[in-house]
C-alpha cells in the first residue's frame, strides 16, 4: 500500500481506520487490500466521491454536510440523523470487516472526526486522530455522546508537525 496510506492507517485493538480525502479514493494506490467499509462525506453542493472498484469494499455509507461546528446561515451541518446512520452502518459491519475507511473532501476534519469518535467507542482510544488530523469537534462529540452516553473532551494533541501526512491535491 502507498506510504501515505500507511501513515494514515490506525490499527486499533478492535478496529483499524483509514482517513482519506476525495483526491485519494479515486486512485488505485489508495484502495485498501483488505475487506473494508467506507463512510463517505461530501459537501452538499458536490457530487458523490468516485471510488476505484474493488470486491474488498463491502459497502459505502454516503452522507452530505459541511465542515462546520456551529450553525452558519443555511449551511447543512452534521445532525442526529447522520450520527444515527453512521452508528447503524458500523453496527452492521463491525464484526465482519477489520477496516473502516472514512473520507471527506480534504481528508482532514469530518472524516477524522468520524474515525476518532468510532475509534473511541471501538478501541477506547482516539488520540492518533487528534495528533495527526484536525477532527471536526461537533462530529466527534455527537458520536461519542451517542455511543458512550458521556461528554468526552477531545484529547490534547501532541505538538508536532504533521503536514507530511496531508496531501491535499
Amino acid at each position: 500500500m502507498y506510504n501515505s496510506v500507511k501513515r494514515s492507517m490506525y490499527s486499533g485493538a478492535n478496529m483499524s481506520f483509514l482517513v482519506l480525502g476525495r483526491q485519494h479514493v479515486c486512485k488505485p494506490e489508495y484502495t485498501p487490500e483488505i475487506p473494508h467499509i467506507v463512510i463517505s462525506i461530501t459537501d452538499p453542493d458536490e457530487p458523490e466521491a468516485y471510488y476505484v472498484p474493488t470486491d474488498l469494499r463491502q459497502d459505502i455509507l454516503r452522507l452530505s454536510f459541511f465542515d462546520i461546528n456551529e450553525s452558519i446561515g443555511n449551511l447543512t451541518m452534521v445532525n442526529d440523523n447522520d450520527i444515527d446512520a453512521i452508528i447503524d452502518f458500523v453496527n452492521t459491519w463491525k464484526d465482519k470487516v477489520p477496516l473502516i475507511v472514512t473520507q471527506c473532501e480534504a481528508g482532514i476534519s469530518r472524516s477524522s472526526g468520524v474515525a476518532a469518535g468510532l475509534s473511541q467507542w471501538l478501541n477506547n482510544d482516539s488520540k492518533f486522530f487528534f495528533d495527526t488530523y484536525l477532527p471536526n469537534s461537533l462530529v466527534y462529540s455527537k458520536l461519542v455522546k451517542k455511543l458512550l452516553d458521556v461528554d468526552v473532551p477531545p484529547p490534547e494533541p501532541t505538538l508536532y508537525d504533521n503536514s507530511d501526512t496531508w496531501e491535499l491535491f
